[in-house]
């Protein structure tokens, strides 16, 4: 007889999130990371089955002074055009169906056992819109790192800041605006936004050796890709050494200028209403002990989404995303 692996919950997975009365207990999510961005993002629907085509201006037609009488020669504008492409996020969640039925509280029980579902879909979208790469899984798509991962890019370098950092455990904060014509999230034509979920009843699951095993299973979706369509909508300031930033208020202060930087990047950017800086809980921390030290009116807390308060930097909201508390490699 086959032997359940460590995806399948097990009697002690039941006893683990069971109250003395028999209830379902609440749980509280001890690897619950904040990752922003997947709830920022401005999410437009895609025209093709992969996500979103669209074009882009390439060149400007010339423009030139007239005397009278003279002559004007006929120009045009180009054009090229941009594919943003999807990805399929999915995680299927199975209980025996004897656990089900022995629960006093049999949707508390379901609902637990699938609760951390709703943490590691955002955690693992917010790493693949900032790292993702086709050529890494072809399944993937294309994230920010790809497009801004160079100064000396074409179009995108020119958004691209180095924060002195030389090692190896750098990060990176992301000015995004975002909105339809600049920087959106998309997801593939004829299908929907957001976290599906679907339940199944109880059916037989298929095991390796032929055996079978009754089970409830909750299938989770999520389509999305990422499209920047107007390239100076998007601001990386990489190279910003995690060493660094810990060494603020020390003697040896190392720590790069984060106020300086992050003026540069809504100088270039020209931000809208939709505009979000975004940085792990290194870069927040480093960023309050910076304002802490300096007697300015530039930052202020703003209520955001009509729900919480946030520091906000010139008017400007600052994220935390746990997706990029990651050692980057260094950017040039």
């Amino acid at each position: 007889m086959a032997t359940l692996n460590e995806t399948m919950w097990s009697w002690k997975d039941y006893a683990s999130q069971q109250d003395p009365d028999g209830m379902a207990a609440r749980v509280i999510d001890i690897m619950s990371e904040e990752n922003a961005i997947v709830e920022d993002m401005y999410v437009m629907p895609g025209n093709k089955d992969y996500g979103l085509l669209t074009s882009q201006n390439a060149t400007e037609p010339t423009v030139s002074i007239r005397g009278v009488n003279g002559t004007v020669t006929g120009t045009k504008g180009a054009f090229k055009q941009l594919e943003a492409h999807c990805a399929l996020f999915t995680a299927l969640g199975q209980i025996d169906k004897e656990l089900y039925n022995a629960a006093t509280d049999k949707n508390g029980f379901r609902a637990n056992a699938n609760k951390p579902f709703f943490n590691a879909m955002p955690k693992r979208i917010a790493n693949e819109l900032f790292y993702g790469s086709k050529a890494n899984d072809a399944q993937s798509f294309d994230g920010l790192s790809q497009f801004y991962k160079s100064t000396t890019t074409d179009e995108f370098g020119e958004y691209v800041a180095l924060a002195g950092g030389t090692g190896t455990d750098n990060r990176s904060i992301w000015l995004i605006d975002w909105g339809e014509d600049s920087c959106c999230g998309t997801y593939p034509k004829n299908t929907v936004a957001g976290l599906q979920h679907t339940p199944y009843p109880e059916t037989l699951v298929d095991m390796p050796d032929g055996s079978k095993w009754p089970a409830l299973q909750d299938l989770w979706e999520w389509r999305v890709g990422v499209a920047v369509r107007d390239y100076r909508k998007v601001y990386r300031i990489a190279n910003i050494s995690k060493a660094a930033l810990k060494s603020i208020n020390t003697t040896n202060d190392t720590a790069p200028n984060l106020f300086d930087l992050m003026i540069d990047a809504l100088t270039w950017v020209n931000p809208s209403p939709r505009a979000r800086f975004y940085g792990d809980r290194n870069i927040m921390s480093a960023f309050t002990k910076q304002a802490f030290n300096k007697s300015n009116n530039l930052v202020s807390m703003e209520e955001i989404y009509g729900k919480k308060r946030v520091p906000s930097f010139m008017g400007v909201p600052i994220r935390r995303c746990d997706a990029l508390d990651t050692d980057e490699s260094l950017v040039s």
